[in-house]
């Protein structure tokens, strides 16, 4: 059904990143290994956010690490931040506690100086998420850094003038970015009535923003040309239609309920903080998601898969440790 079948057949294999949660799940098999996974990832991470503060030092306007766009670089940081800050303010203790506290606060720095206010808004969310599902086990003090960590992020908005104006640029109503998604998601509604079922298939959707979304775009958004339309739901939506839009969200519901629920059965400190720190992951893709097309961004799609089979493996881990 998709308006170029042949293109649609080979960007099938997006898919494959799917066994990733499979693969990482069915290869950890104790917390000892679980934990030197974890702190190569976030170590890993943290040179490459050194990298991008590198960048801004020598003049980079929006610092984008080793990655080709800042919005992947972004995506990967707030992952990884939220396995962080999880981590950190439930479990971790001595030396490993200032270990994760350097690596958060480098990873946040780099963060901001991404400049990108929907990956901002996605690791919000994720402390959010952070708040409300604490554990009283965790105590009151170490919960009450939740909200510290959160308005530590707000106040950094008003410190560094850039960032300041690009986050109060999030409502500004003469702001092009703004517009044109708010025009694309707009005529999505179109393409979808002329395709409801399955979509237009699996394909560049220039052609698509040429034909439906260019022709309504005002004298100063006429230089804009995208080849996706800046949100997963919308993308979805308009690519696989309504069937495909309403598997996308079954599949986000079943995996938020299924670590809901483990996380909720889960009484090691340890163990508990990452399942945590994969729900808050889980939740800052998906806000961030709301204002740019990230799930098809393969290195983010595939970590945000990495940290669902992380929690898989928890899973495991907490069932076998109660035999």
């Amino acid at each position: 059904t998709s308006l170029n079948p042949r293109e649609s057949f080979f960007d099938l294999r997006d898919f494959g990143f799917l066994f990733i949660i499979y693969f990482v799940a069915n290869h950890i098999r104790g917390e000892k290994r679980l934990k030197e996974l974890l702190h190569l990832l976030i170590a890993i991470t943290t040179l490459t956010a050194i990298y991008g503060i590198g960048q801004a030092i020598m003049g980079m306007d929006r610092v984008k690490g080793p990655q080709a766009m800042t919005l992947t670089f972004a995506g990967i940081l707030i992952i990884v931040l939220s396995l962080t800050w999880s981590w950190l303010l439930f479990h971790a203790k001595g030396r490993e506690r200032w270990i994760l506290l350097f690596e958060a606060l480098i990873l946040s720095a780099a963060l901001l100086l991404t400049y990108t206010r929907g990956a901002w808004l996605g690791l919000l969310m994720g402390l959010v998420i952070l708040g409300m599902f604490s554990k009283p086990s965790f105590g009151l003090r170490r919960r009450l850094l939740v909200p510290a960590v959160f308005l530590l992020y707000i106040s950094a908005f008003s410190i560094p003038r850039p960032v300041a104006e690009r986050a109060q640029s999030i409502g500004d109503p003469s702001n092009p970015d703004r517009n044109i998604r708010f025009l694309m998601w707009k005529e999505s509604l179109r393409v979808l009535r002329d395709y409801p079922i399955t979509g237009v298939g699996l394909v560049d959707l220039l052609p698509i923003y040429d034909r439906y979304v260019y022709p309504k775009a005002p004298p100063d958004l006429k230089h804009i040309h995208y080849g996706h339309f800046h949100n997963n739901f919308v993308q979805v939506a308009v690519q696989m239609g309504l069937l495909g839009l309403t598997t996308f969200l079954f599949m986000w519901f079943n995996i938020i309920r299924r670590e809901v629920r483990v996380y909720q059965r889960t009484k090691e400190s340890f163990l508990s903080s990452i399942f945590l720190g994969s729900l808050a992951a889980l939740a800052a893709f998906l806000v961030s998601g709301l204002f740019e097309y990230n799930y098809g961004d393969s290195e983010v799609a595939m970590l945000l898969f990495f940290t669902i089979g992380i929690s898989l493996a928890c899973e495991k881990i907490r069932f076998s440790n109660e035999q």
